[in-house]
């Protein structure tokens, strides 16, 4: 019987070692590692799998190998969420052609490189809200014609520029909110009638 489904959560995992499963790994494609005490990834720990689904959230890791996910050209949906991380690489999620959700909230991010989602034209769900963000590159979030769901709420944003999300066309929720955004800055959002045709926009 082919290995589909792995759920490891809750058992208290310090690491997860690469080439695990070896040729038995081929037909994974879910693997769920929340909940865990995992504080750092091999490179390689996922070389060899077909992943659609990985579960990474609510570990204690502080950063993530440029080219852990490389392999990983299959997947559809990552969550990193509730983890201590302080910053991606450029690459980090490079050939994931495929991916639709990715979940960064509740991590230590303060800024992202300016090219790190330039290859994931099909995300259309990316969570980002309770992380430490002062403001973002120009071009952050140019590469997502198909994004619909943004929160960015709960960070320290200071000043966003108006043109930001101009290629995110197809937005259906952005949330700013409770962040630290001027009156003057907000305004200049309400103003535009970009922002004010997304269903669920707030600042």
């Amino acid at each position: 019987v082919a290995l589909e489904s792995l759920l490891l959560q809750k058992n208290k995992l310090v690491t997860f070692p690469p080439n695990l499963f070896g040729e038995a790994g081929e037909s994974l494609t879910k693997l769920h590692l929340y909940g865990n005490q995992i504080t750092e990834l091999h490179e390689d720990a996922f070389s060899g799998l077909y992943l659609t689904d990985l579960q990474l959230n609510e570990n204690k890791l502080k950063a993530v190998p440029e080219n852990v996910f490389a392999d990983l050209s299959d997947l559809e949906r990552l969550y990193l969420h509730e983890n201590e991380i302080e910053s991606l690489a450029e690459g980090t999620f490079y050939n994931n052609f495929n991916l639709k959700e990715l979940y960064l909230y509740g991590n230590k991010l303060s800024s992202l490189p300016e090219n790190i989602f330039e290859q994931n034209y099909d995300l259309t769900h990316l969570y980002l809200q309770r992380n430490q963000f002062k403001t973002f590159e120009p071009n952050t979030f140019s590469a997502l014609e198909n994004l619909e769901i943004l929160p960015i709420g709960n960070c320290k944003l200071e000043n966003l520029d108006v043109e930001l999300f101009r290629e995110n066309k197809k937005l259906k929720l952005l949330y700013l909110n409770k962040n630290k955004l001027s009156n003057k800055n907000k305004k200049q959002f309400k103003k535009d009638k970009q922002y004010s045709m997304i269903k669920r926009f707030k600042i």
